[in-house]
């Protein structure tokens, strides 16, 4: 049931509904009653209610009948705006998978129940202006895989029980823009993929022990303007395929300093790169010589690195090179 948005009470006959698995509901904006059939779907597999600006109270009535719903496993309700904390309802959902929560922008309070979601796998949280905490229940989700948290503004300190996610491989930040710090118990992510850094603008230090993730295969930091430190162990990131910098102008020690050496020096190692991208390092000057051993790169993006005076000389090792680009070098000499 999709955009009726006149619809003021839901279906009477839902009680009959018993083997109903998939229900959606979106932008029903001015539904104010569910009827207790809703309770019986108890083989529902999959609920969305999206774009639902009904009143809180209707929500909680919703929520409350969540318990029913044992063998839930996708649920979705994004842009539900008068949403402000979510109830007890949660602790019986031990078969849920996926949970989305999108622009639910007056929520305060996370769930702290998480620790009965123990078959949840990707978690979903984004447009959050008055959540700031987020509870230690995150440890108890060891099944979880992707875990994404996109224009958090008010987050400030990432989830101390990120150690406990020992199956995530997944982690992406987007424009959470009062991050200032990564934890060290991060470094126990030993299956983690995927690690999005992006439109983190306070953040100021990277992770130091990268070599625990040595099972990343993409690493992407984008507009995080005052980071100004990356760890010198690069060279440990041996099945990492996808490498992406940009617009981190504040990068001085890794951009001028002797952590550039040893950064790049450290590409010897990184022999399953693939793709690799420097974008906007205003301050870069020169690339060394561990280009040569990227055997395995195809796509090599240098783009409006205006300082650089010097391209690499081992180009003629990237036999799989597809794509090269470099463009805007007003210095570059060789």
């Amino acid at each position: 049931m999709w955009e009726c948005e006149a619809l003021e009470e839901f279906p009477s006959r839902l009680p009959n509904l018993i083997t109903l698995e998939e229900l959606n509901f979106l932008n029903c904006r001015n539904l104010k009653k569910l009827l207790e059939g809703f309770g019986s779907l108890i083989y529902l597999k999959k609920l969305f209610m999206r774009d639902y600006k009904a009143l809180e109270e209707f929500l909680k009535d919703f929520l409350s009948r969540l318990p029913n719903l044992i063998t839930l496993e996708e649920l979705d309700f994004s842009n539900c705006r008068n949403l402000k904390n979510l109830l007890e309802g949660f602790r019986s959902l031990i078969y849920l998978k996926e949970l989305f929560m999108r622009e639910c922008e007056a929520l305060e309070e996370f769930l702290n129940r998480l620790p009965n979601l123990i078959s949840l796998e990707e978690l979903i949280f984004s447009h959050y202006k008055k959540l700031k905490k987020l509870l230690k229940g995150f440890r108890s989700l060891t099944c979880l895989k992707k875990l994404y948290m996109w224009d958090y503004k008010a987050l400030e300190e990432i989830p101390s029980g990120l150690p406990n996610l020992i199956a995530l491989k997944e982690l992406d930040f987007l424009n959470c823009r009062n991050l200032k710090k990564l934890l060290e118990e991060s470094i126990s992510l030993t299956y983690l993929k995927k690690l999005f850094m992006m439109e983190c603008e306070a953040l100021e230090e990277f992770l130091s022990r990268l070599p625990n993730l040595i099972a990343l295969e993409e690493l992407i930091f984008s507009c995080c303007i005052k980071l100004k430190k990356l760890p010198k162990r690069f060279r440990s990131l041996i099945c990492l395929k996808k490498l992406l910098m940009r617009e981190c102008e504040a990068l001085d020690e890794f951009l001028n300093c002797e952590a550039l050496e040893e950064f790049l020096s450290g590409l010897l190692n990184l022999n399953s790169l693939e793709e690799l991208y420097f974008v906007k390092c205003r301050n870069l000057k020169m690339l060394l010589e561990g280009f040569g051993s990227l055997t395995y790169l195809k796509k090599l993006f240098i783009n409006e690195c205006k300082a650089l005076e010097e391209f690499p000389s081992g180009l003629s090792n990237l036999v799989v090179l597809e794509d090269l680009i470099f463009l805007e070098y007003k210095k570059l000499k060789k």
